[in-house]
C-alpha cells in the first residue's frame, strides 16, 4: 500500500475519532498547536542551515514533541488557537469564497466562545474538524460525488455531537 494512501486512512480515521470522541482527546488535542509551532519554527530555522530532508524532520519532531507540554499547562490558549485554526480551516473548506475578513471574525468568535462554553463548543468544533477531515480525505480514495459526501459527512458529525453529548454527561 502506498504511503499515501495510508496517511489518507489515518486521516479519515482521526476524522471519525473527532466526530464521536473528540471532548475525550481534549488534554491530547491542546498539544497539537503547541506541537505544530515548534515544528514550523524548527523548520524554518533547519532549512537555512541543513540540506538534509530527513535531519530537518527529525529536528522538526523533536522540537514539536518539546514544545507539546505547554499545550498542558496552557490548556486554554491552546483550546483558543486550535478552535481558532480549525474553525477558519473548516469555513476555508466549505465556503471558499466567504471573505477573509469574516472566517477571521468568526473564527475569533468561535475561539472566544469556546473559553466560556468548553464543553459544548469542543465538542461542535471537534465534530466539524473530523466532518473536514473526512470530506477532503475520502475523494482521495474513492469517487463520490460531492454533495453526496457533503451531506454523508454532516449527517456523521451530527450524530457525532449527538454521541459526544450523550457519553459526556457531567
Amino acid at each position: 500500500m502506498e504511503i499515501e494512501k495510508i496517511y489518507t486512512i489515518a486521516l479519515i480515521i482521526a476524522g471519525v475519532a473527532l466526530c464521536f470522541a473528540g471532548f475525550k482527546l481534549q488534554k491530547l488535542l491542546a498539544a497539537v498547536p503547541f506541537f505544530i509551532l515548534g515544528a514550523y519554527i524548527a523548520g524554518n530555522i533547519a532549512t537555512r542551515y541543513i540540506d538534509e530532508a530527513w535531519l530537518v524532520i527529525v529536528l522538526q519532531l523533536i522540537a514539536g514533541i518539546v514544545l507539546s507540554p505547554l499545550g498542558f499547562k496552557l490548556e486554554k490558549v491552546a483550546i483558543l488557537i486550535a478552535v481558532c485554526c480549525f474553525t477558519y480551516t473548516t469555513l476555508q473548506l466549505h465556503l471558499p469564497d466567504l471573505h477573509v475578513a469574516v472566517k477571521i471574525i468568526a473564527a475569533l468568535l468561535c475561539g472566544g466562545l469556546s473559553l466560556l462554553f468548553i464543553k459544548p463548543v469542543f465538542i461542535i468544533c471537534t465534530s466539524f474538524i473530523g466532518e473536514a477531515l473526512m470530506y477532503y480525505e475520502v475523494p482521495l480514495l474513492v469517487s463520490v460525488p460531492k454533495t453526496v459526501l457533503l451531506i454523508v459527512t454532516l449527517i456523521i458529525a451530527i450524530v457525532g455531537i449527538i454521541v459526544q453529548f450523550k457519553t459526556n454527561k457531567e
